[in-house]
């Protein structure tokens, strides 16, 4: 009796569990899957996160340091690059400051050129104009039948006068043997035969007669060598005679 008292019980203890589990089954597999589900997260953060003591006795330290020194590298290479961008940089700022300075240096070639140019021009404009008035003055001669006048510029003598007159008496009357240093004797004649002092004032005329020209003429073709050769220190302080 007392077995089946027991057995009773427990089949109605068994009963309970039964409606217990099937009244509360929804809830007890809702507990069962977020635990499963936190089982896994936790199994794989274990995974993922592990210890540097357990990771190939130390590997994830020497990864870490590796990178470092990568790291490092590519700064250095990074160095190096910009280093060289700059010594690139250097040779091109010395092309342009040589292609600058060779390129200031032609347009000072170019000034003096054109400085030398203008210079040589003025010197040409100059010698024309001195030339001109040269001609001028050599104009400044009158020519009658008895005689050459010849107007006093500024500076001249009455010896430059008598040696004009003495060059445009031989243009008209070309005579052959004289010398320089005959014509020296000539304006000397004149000058002493002409009754003026020796200063002449600008614009003064001064007239010297064809027939004591004439005579100057005949009395230098008398002069003797040692005269001739004493009139040299003369001549040669003289051009175009």
């Amino acid at each position: 009796m007392e077995k089946k008292s027991e057995i009773k019980e427990e089949l109605s203890n068994g009963g309970k569990l039964k409606n217990w589990l099937q009244d509360n089954i929804r809830i007890i597999l809702s507990i069962l899957i977020v635990a499963t589900i936190a089982t896994g997260i936790y199994s794989y953060s274990k995974r993922t996160v592990m210890p540097t003591d357990e990771v190939d006795g130390g590997t994830e330290i020497n990864l870490a340091k590796t990178n470092k020194e990568d790291v490092k590298n590519d700064e250095n290479n990074a160095v190096v690059v910009v280093g060289e961008d700059n010594q690139d940089n250097k040779v091109e700022k010395n092309k342009n400051d040589s292609a600058k300075k060779l390129s200031v240096k032609q347009e000072e070639s170019k000034k003096a050129a054109k400085n030398s140019e203008k210079t040589e021009k003025n010197s040409k404009i100059e010698t024309k104009k001195v030339a001109k008035k040269s001609e001028e003055a050599v104009n400044t001669t009158e020519e009658t039948e008895e005689a050459f006048i010849e107007t006093a510029n500024n500076g001249d003598s009455l010896t430059l006068l008598a040696r004009q007159a003495v060059k445009h008496y031989l243009e008209k009357n070309p005579t052959e043997g004289l010398s320089a240093e005959h014509k020296i004797y000539m304006e000397d004649y004149l000058r002493k035969q002409i009754k003026h002092s020796t200063v002449v004032t600008t614009g003064e005329k001064i007239s010297f007669s064809k027939d004591l020209i004439s005579k100057a003429v005949d009395a230098s073709k008398n002069l003797n060598e040692k005269q001739l050769k004493n009139l040299q220190k003369y001549s040669a302080r003289v051009s175009g005679l």
